[in-house]
């Protein structure tokens, strides 16, 4: 795979300087770039692997579109997996998982057509995590400051990417038609929530994964590029300052690993990263080194 794709790819880091959409310079061509390194391969069962989340040293992970209602174990790096069927929820299109000291937060809110109005919040407690038919405590919520209609992968409603913030969730969109992501804050258990975005940043692709550092204090946003550019994955990192992102401050590392790079977790001062089963590669959880710079506010 990396032989049939590394001519396109040379094509596109070549492609040097471009302009952002509000008129800023933006150097792609500048970013360095980070080697994924597998870690273990995933089953057919695990194909579409959209979230991961690390309690108490165990890693989660789930399958997004309509798959089971369930979470699944995973043991590194043999790849083993246990299912854990919840109740109370509905797998309709899981995206991301979040987790906060006590709860694990499942957030089901793709919108590929872009005219899904109500989403929901899965939230399980961290100590039911041990044996299936736990219950998922449902809410539902909307983003109040966006217009539905559909209008398939050429729109700005999708969401992938969620991560716990101090006391709240953080959504971030996936925005197919100007490639740059939105930020909602949220309270979980909140029954038909409707809120609005804070603010936007142009990141240049489509955002599939977010996951922060209470120690770096550092967001982590993965994605990849459209179009032919799903080449081209990425990973920004955003300091944060007193629970407020610093954009001016973001750096882009560019994944020398193609692929539909999908779901981004923490682990100390390294990141793991899932990919979900494509033409562009097979699925699987990998890690990814960052280099000390990268950690520097």
């Amino acid at each position: 795979m990396r032989s049939a794709v590394a001519p396109l790819l040379a094509l596109i880091l070549l492609q040097g300087c471009v302009t952002a959409p509000d008129g800023s310079p933006y150097a792609r061509a500048e970013a360095e770039s980070l080697s994924p390194v597998t870690l273990a391969k995933l089953g057919p069962h695990l194909h579409e692997s959209s979230g991961l989340a690390l309690v108490d040293g165990q890693l989660w992970t789930m399958n997004d579109s309509g798959g089971e209602a369930e979470l699944t174990r995973l043991e590194l790096p043999v790849g083993r997996s246990t299912a854990l069927a919840l109740q109370g929820a509905i797998n309709f299109d899981w995206e991301a998982l979040a987790q906060s000291a006590e709860h694990l937060f499942i957030v089901d809110c793709g919108n590929n057509r872009g005219d899904r109005i109500w989403l929901q919040l899965y939230q399980i407690e961290l100590g039911a995590l041990v044996e299936s038919g736990a219950q998922a405590a449902r809410t539902d919520f909307r983003f109040a400051d966006v217009e539905y209609a559909v209008n398939r992968r050429a729109h700005n409603n999708d969401c992938e990417a969620a991560t716990w913030v101090g006391d709240q969730l953080w959504l971030f969109t996936k925005n197919w038609d100007d490639q740059a992501t939105r930020l909602y804050r949220m309270v979980p258990g909140v029954h038909k929530q409707q809120i609005s975005s804070s603010e936007r940043f142009y990141t240049d692709g489509l955002v599939t994964g977010a996951d922060y550092s209470e120690a770096h204090q550092m967001l982590a946003l993965l994605g990849y590029g459209k179009g032919l550019r799903v080449l081209q994955p990425f990973i920004w990192l955003v300091p944060v300052t007193d629970r407020a992102p610093q954009w001016g401050r973001a750096k882009r590392y560019l994944l020398n690993e193609s692929g539909q790079w999908e779901a981004i977790v923490w682990r100390g001062s390294e990141l793991l990263i899932s990919r979900e089963e494509s033409v562009l590669g097979g699925a699987e959880i990998a890690r990814v080194s960052l280099p000390i710079a990268a950690l520097s506010h």
